[in-house]
């Protein structure tokens, strides 16, 4: 469930970002995937690390 959800995201995100790209600069464009990447990382990194702390 969660694995699919988090599919999902990174393809509508993708798309986001190929729509994007068409009106930005390299350099806005590199700080804007920077920015998502945490967004996205981040809680994932915490979710792995409750789950591997549980076991």
């Amino acid at each position: 469930m969660g694995v699919s959800v988090l599919i999902g995201l990174i393809l509508l995100i993708t798309v986001a970002v190929a729509y994007h790209k068409k009106r930005m600069t390299l350099k806005q464009f590199l700080i804007f995937e920077l920015m998502l990447l945490v967004i996205i990382a981040f809680p994932y990194l915490l979710l792995i690390l409750m789950v591997s702390n549980l076991h």
